[in-house]
């Protein structure tokens, strides 16, 4: 029978308390291998998902293109612009995760933020061989819907259309962290 006035029970007891209230809270809403796939890519996982901010932008060919219409799918949603280097490098990595994905629900979708437009965006992604959407948002609408303030800015939406996390900043997203926070999501 163990002592109290030891103190081996209470330090121990209290931890085991706190840790397990812990892992109560990590698991209600993501598992806790989930959270930890989110800390690796250094994107900021949102504690309780936002609604939804939908917006309509052009494709390359001037057609009209509104987020809502990719709900039913996880979106990796990418403002960028051909006149920024990180922005540059992170479409080969976005191409190879959407590659990867593309049959299974994911969608990377690129808004670019060239004044320029098509004319500018188009030789570009002919030249790295991108297949995945990309919108223009000259105008700037869909930039202030995002509150982007700087680029890259990346923000990942769940089927709900609900934005669940935010990453400022380039990430590799060929990477096996990328995958696997992916592939999470979509079994989400």
């Amino acid at each position: 029978m163990a002592s109290i006035q030891s103190g081996m029970m209470r330090p121990k007891g209290l931890l085991l308390v706190v840790l397990s209230g812990l892992c109560l809270v990590l698991s209600s809403s993501l598992s806790f291998g989930q959270v930890d796939l989110f800390w690796r890519m250094r994107v900021l996982r949102y504690e309780k998902p936002l609604a939804p901010k939908s917006f309509t932008a052009v494709d390359l060919e001037g057609k009209p293109v509104r987020l809502s219409d990719f709900r039913g799918n996880v979106v990796l949603l990418n403002f960028w612009a051909t006149w920024c280097s990180p922005c540059k490098k992170e479409m080969g990595p976005l191409e190879a995760l959407y590659r990867r994905f593309k049959g299974r629900g994911f969608v990377v979708l690129a808004v670019s933020l060239d004044q320029g437009g098509a004319r500018i965006v188009r030789p570009f992604v002919e030249k790295k061989g991108l297949s995945f959407p990309i919108l223009l948002d000259s105008t700037g609408k869909a930039k202030s819907t995002y509150h982007v303030t700087s680029l890259p800015a990346t923000f990942l939406i769940d089927r709900k259309g609900r934005i669940i996390g935010r990453s400022l900043g380039p990430r590799d997203w060929a990477s096996e962290a990328a995958v696997a926070l992916v592939e999470s999501l979509l079994v989400h």
